[in-house]
């Protein structure tokens, strides 16, 4: 038998075997289930206690232990409170009243005779149709074991689900408006905070003939406590935490007094309006009340802005440069001390434009670098003391009009140096920011 043929024969009884064991798993296969072997579903009925026409409900009184309001239609599709005129009510949580109760259904009619709790209840609610119809229903105890509730209606007693029994125990501040106030960060031209009735801080955007007396980088000035430019770096850190004022809840007492209502108060304007919020104290949760001014309602809203400004450091959001002038606006500048002085000087412009400094011809790109070590100056707070030492650092900006600042840094204390601008002082400046530069313009020279 060649090696061919016994190949073959291997093959034929392989294939019989697979064969006779796909027969044998067909032939012993359990039976499909038929219907009748399928258990019956039957689903919890639902009996129909009331079904009306949303349109045909003309208004819907609730009352519970916590409320008593009426919920009314205005016009089709806009409801109102009948009870709370000033406040701002969600149309849609108000129209959700309508539907609940056009349909009620229950799980269950009750045949024994018993009261269920409706003679001490006072969750009630009255369904006044268009044509004078009413229709009461009243939610009586929990049903003993279960979420669900006993509900009455026409002298019958029913079972209702927790959902059905949730409509009857909705209460005004749930049916409110959320979305205090939309804000538009980027509309917001100017912006104050007041602590205890005083101001704290005043910003504004900059007026265009103010542009020469202020850094070339900032947008806004501070106006209060300090007359000076603003980092928009911790500019940008605040409004960064401000978004669209929202409520997560409201008391039910809304005297701002009880709250501590104007402890602190921001004040903004955005585009043509100005709002007022003022903020009061914390509840159990963290959260902070609030008011809108010229709204009679308080609300709750989330702590984070309001602890940014509770922390707020006037200082933070001053412009932390000495003086910072641009390189378009000068013919040159002069700094000199520590034994060492350099002159910036410009000729020409634009492409044309040559730089030197000390005399020598500079590569643009290391002049440039060597005047942002001049003009990279940054402060690191107030000057509180008066009394100051002699100058040790000077620099002396030329603008191309004639004019010139003068910058002094005098010994202050042994870390800092006061700085003064035209021979008015406000901040003062680590020492060695000062060494540090020198320096670094020594380095930009060699190369």
């Amino acid at each position: 038998m060649n090696k061919k043929m016994l190949r073959n024969i291997i093959i034929s009884v392989v294939s019989l075997a697979v064969l006779f064991g796909a027969y044998y798993f067909v032939m012993n296969m359990p039976e499909k289930e038929t219907k009748d072997d399928i258990p019956d579903y039957t689903p919890t009925p639902t009996i129909e206690v009331l079904s009306i026409k949303s349109d045909e409900i003309s208004e819907i009184s609730i009352k519970n232990e916590d409320n008593s309001f009426t919920v009314a239609k205005k016009e089709e599709n806009e409801f109102y409170v009948k009870e709370y005129p000033d406040y701002r009510f969600s149309n849609a949580k108000l129209n959700s009243v309508f539907y609940d109760f056009a349909t009620v259904n229950a799980e269950k009619e009750m045949t024994e005779d018993d009261d269920y709790g409706f003679l001490e209840s006072v969750n009630t609610t009255e369904i006044l149709l268009n044509d004078g119809t009413i229709h009461s229903l009243t939610l009586g105890n929990k049903v003993s074991g279960s979420n669900s509730y006993f509900l009455k209606y026409n002298e019958k007693a029913y079972v209702v689900s927790q959902y059905e029994g949730s409509s009857f125990l909705k209460t005004v501040n749930s049916l409110r408006e959320t979305n205090i106030m939309a804000v538009d960060l980027q509309s917001i031209s100017a912006f104050s905070v007041d602590k205890d009735g005083k101001n704290f801080i005043d910003i504004r955007e900059i007026k265009e003939e103010e542009r020469d007396s202020f850094s070339m980088v900032t947008s806004h000035v501070m106006t209060n406590p300090k007359y000076i430019s603003v980092s928009m770096d911790g500019y940008s850190a605040i409004m960064q935490k401000m978004t669209d004022i929202t409520a997560v809840d409201f008391p039910l007492d809304n005297d701002p007094k009880k709250y501590g209502i104007g402890r602190l108060t921001f004040k903004f304007t955005a585009g043509e309006e100005t709002h007022k919020i003022l903020y009061g104290d914390k509840d159990e949760k963290g959260n902070v009340y609030a008011q809108i001014e010229g709204e009679s309602y308080v609300f709750l809203t989330s702590p984070t802005f309001f602890d940014e400004l509770s922390t707020l450091d006037p200082q933070a959001l001053m412009d932390k440069f000495s003086l910072l002038v641009s390189i378009d606006n000068i013919t040159g500048v002069e700094i000199f001390g520590g034994g060492k002085n350099y002159n910036f000087v410009i000729n020409g412009e634009g492409d044309d434009a040559k730089y030197f400094i000390n005399n020598k011809e500079m590569k643009d790109e290391f002049f440039k670098k060597a005047y942002q070590e001049v003009i990279g100056l940054t402060t690191n707070g107030l000057r509180e003391m008066d009394s100051v030492g002699g100058v040790e650092y000077t620099v002396i900006y030329k603008y191309k009009n004639g004019n010139q600042d003068i910058c002094e840094y005098k010994n202050y204390d042994e870390r800092n140096y006061a700085v003064f601008i035209n021979d008015e002082s406000e901040f003062i400046i680590l020492k060695k920011k000062l060494t540090s530069a020198m320096t670094a313009i020594e380095g930009f020279m060699k190369q």
